[in-house]
């Protein structure tokens, strides 16, 4: 009997392997999708892969010749989260190596290693939703400022290309993405008298400038300083990317002291990021959304109701995360605080429709987080699926390099620029986080709005 073989086409990639399984197709349409693109096509059928001429890849214990070959370490046939032990190595161009191997081509297998750090496998062993990053094989192994799924998609290609230098990749551009977390609306406006007298007792002896400036601010004399919505429309407006700015949606508690929604200031606050080109609001969860579907629900629809309402009637829909109804649906979002307990989180996003998020970075520190700088969808681990919800990562948060590593703002450039240029050599996307309370020159933040336009000039 004459076997079916696979479709020919003069650069496909044909890959084998005895069993397809939820975690390697997912590995597979992440790298040859999105990461490293090319056409490609899996089988389980062997005779027909030996007798094809196309580019092939063999992911199996056998070893063909005139093959790449790779060896399996049986993370993606398995379905559970248990712990496991990672064997580590470095390549000869000085590149962490997981799940290494020995006596194999290759030196490791490339997609168990790619799938750990992007499902963060890790991470569902975490009994906290603020994950530590001391406890990340990123951070223990020191490449945690690195983009090492691409570098390890890098050795990929050219490992395939040694048997096929024939076979077309898809190539990237660079591309950055400025956003902003609005955790808090004013520094000294609108709050409650007995705390703004005694802190205005306290500047008056100790910071006299600070006093006088809360005094003009309290008297309508001066805007709010972390009112300053106008300014950051204006500082990005290069940036042709779109611009993010996250709220947090009716929540007004200890945790997440924001504005309502329906306070005039909010809602002004709204309209000045609206009529700017280029940008778009995002949902900011509150912490105790976290514990309440029905409460992140009801702050997506306060926030949408808002941004419905304030929509400039001339403003274009220019968010690749937008639709022609955008103003009535949001879409995308960030985690207040960064809080991240997988799977329930992602989950409960994915259930009120969002479809993007931007929580994929660590807040005490900087780096590549999931090892990528390029968006990717989630795979749920738990329910052994590929999702829609995709995740962007960031690469550094203004807090992580001001209060948490407490950088000086020329230490803290440096920083920014050496992750800016790891993103651009692999041809990435950056992505940056700052607050508007970051910017306002009060509360020791005092250079960090220069430190803010340097930080875009470098990654333009």
């Amino acid at each position: 009997m004459r076997l079916r073989q696979p479709s020919p086409h003069p650069t496909m990639l044909l890959i084998y392997t005895p069993h397809i399984t939820p975690r390697l197709q997912y590995t597979l349409q992440t790298i040859f999708d999105e990461l490293l693109p090319t056409t490609y096509q899996l089988t389980t059928n062997r005779a027909a892969f030996v007798g094809n001429f196309v580019a092939k890849l063999n992911y199996s214990n056998e070893v063909f010749a005139n093959t790449p070959n790779i060896l399996p370490h049986g993370l993606l046939a398995t379905t559970h989260t248990d712990p496991i032990d990672i064997s580590v190595a470095t390549h000869s161009t000085n590149v962490k190596l997981l799940f290494a191997q020995h006596n194999t081509e290759l030196g490791f297998d490339v997609f168990s290693a790619i799938f750990y750090l992007l499902s963060r496998y890790e991470e569902y062993h975490s009994t906290t939703p603020f994950y530590d990053y001391k406890l990340s094989i990123a951070h223990q192994q020191q490449f945690l400022d690195q983009p090492i799924v691409h570098y390890w998609c890098q050795l990929l290609q050219a490992h395939i290309e040694q048997y096929f230098p024939h076979i077309e990749f898809k190539t990237h551009t660079y591309q950055y993405i400025h956003t902003y977390d609005i955790d808090h609306h004013h520094a000294f406006k609108n709050k409650p008298w007995h705390l703004h007298y005694l802190r205005y007792t306290q500047e008056y002896l100790f910071n006299p400038t600070q006093a006088a400036l809360r005094k003009a601010v309290y008297n309508q004399q001066l805007l709010d300083p972390w009112y300053n919505f106008e300014y950051l429309c204006k500082c990005t407006a290069a940036v042709s990317e779109v611009r993010f700015f996250f709220h947090v949606g009716n929540r007004t508690t200890k945790i997440d002291n924001s504005l309502s929604t329906h306070h005039p200031d909010f809602q002004s606050s709204i309209y000045e990021v609206l009529r700017a080109r280029n940008t778009a609001i995002g949902l900011h969860p509150s912490y105790h959304s976290n514990h309440d579907a029905i409460i992140l629900k009801n702050e997506k629809q306060a926030l949408e109701a808002t941004i419905n309402t304030a929509q400039p009637t001339n403003k274009a829909v220019n968010s690749p995360h937008q639709s022609a109804e955008s103003h009535k649906s949001i879409t995308t979002s960030r985690q207040h605080y960064l809080y991240l307990q997988l799977p329930e989180t992602y989950q409960r996003l994915a259930a009120i429709g969002i479809q993007h998020d931007y929580s994929m970075g660590y807040s005490r520190t900087v780096g590549f987080r999931a090892g990528v700088a390029q968006s990717f969808l989630w795979f749920d681990i738990k329910a052994n699926a590929t999702t829609r919800l995709r995740l962007h990562p960031f690469m550094y948060m203004d807090t992580a390099l001001h209060t948490h590593l407490q950088l000086s703002t020329d230490a803290a450039l440096t920083t920014i620029i050496s992750l800016m240029r790891n993103t651009r050599k692999v041809n990435g996307i950056f992505v940056s986080v700052w607050h508007n309370s970051s910017l306002g020159e009060v509360f020791g933040w005092q250079g960090w709005q220069k430190l803010h336009q340097l930080a875009i000039d470098s990654a333009l």
